[in-house]
C-alpha cells in the first residue's frame, strides 16, 4: 500500500515517515505544485495531508483527486469552521494531533480496503477481471492490454460508477495542466471502449457535461 505525505514541515514528515514505513510504501510532497506530477506518474493509494499544508491548498486538490484517492487530514490547529468546511469538501477523516499511530493506520487500513471493495464491485457488475499490475482485461474469454493511459481512464470510471464526469474533471486527471484536444480524450476513451465490450453500454456521454459510467445499483 502507497501513501502520499504532504506537508512543507519537512521534519514533522520524516518522524510520521519513520511510525510508517515499515507497513507502507511511503511518499513525500512539500509543495502544492509538486502534487499532480506525483499522483500522474504513481499510483497512490491514501493522501495524508497536515492541516498546516494549507485549508484551501487541501480543498483545492480534493477538487483535482478527491474522487480517486482517499484523504486523511492530520489537525491541531483547525477551528470549528474549518473542520465543517473540509468535511463539506470530501476529506475522508480528519484526524487530531498529536499523532496515535495504531489510532492512524487503522483509519488507513478501514479507508483504502473500503475504497477497493467499492472498485471490484463495479468490476464484478460489468462482468469482466482486471489485472491491474499487467494492465490487461478479461471478458468472454479474451484478453486485452491496455495502455498505461487506458488503465488510468478505467481506473477512474470504476471508482466513479453512476456519477457524471465533467469532461475537464476527466482530462485534468489525466493530464495536469497539459492542455489536450477534445479529440484526444475522446480517442482514448473510444479505444477503451473497444478493448473493454461492456464499456460500449455502460459508458455513455452526457451531453454538455461529459461522461457516466452506468452501473446496475443492485449489482454493486
Amino acid at each position: 500500500m502507497r501513501l502520499l505525505l504532504i506537508d512543507d514541515d519537512t521534519r514533522f514528515i520524516e518522524a510520521l515517515k519513520l511510525g510508517l514505513i515499515k507497513e507502507y510504501d511511503v511518499l513525500e510532497c512539500d509543495h502544492p505544485k509538486k502534487i499532480d506530477l506525483i499522483l500522474a506518474k504513481t499510483k497512490v493509494d491514501l493522501l495524508l495531508c497536515d492541516f498546516d499544508f494549507g485549508c484551501e491548498n487541501i480543498i483545492k486538490y480534493i477538487g483535482i483527486q478527491k474522487n480517486m484517492v482517499p484523504l486523511i487530514v492530520m489537525t491541531g490547529k483547525a477551528t470549528r469552521e474549518n473542520i465543517i468546511e473540509l468535511l463539506n469538501a470530501g476529506v475522508d477523516r480528519l484526524i487530531e494531533k498529536p499523532i496515535n499511530l495504531v489510532n492512524l493506520k487503522t483509519k488507513i487500513e478501514k479507508l483504502v480496503l473500503a475504497s477497493k471493495a467499492g472498485v471490484q464491485d463495479t468490476i464484478e457488475a460489468l462482468s469482466c477481471r482486471i489485472h491491474e499490475d499487467e494492465r490487461v482485461v478479461e471478458f468472454d474469454g479474451k484478453k486485452e492490454k491496455l495502455t498505461p493511459l487506458e488503465m488510468k481512464i478505467l481506473d477512474f470510471f470504476l471508482k466513479n460508477p453512476n456519477k457524471k464526469v465533467k469532461r475537464e474533471e476527466l482530462k485534468k486527471h489525466l493530464w495536469s495542466n497539459v492542455v489536450v484536444t477534445k479529440h484526444t480524450l475522446d480517442t482514448h476513451i473510444g479505444n477503451l471502449k473497444r478493448k473493454v465490450p461492456p464499456l460500449n453500454i455502460g459508458l455513455v456521454s452526457v451531453y454538455g457535461e461529459g461522461f457516466l459510467l452506468k452501473i446496475d445499483d443492485k449489482k454493486i
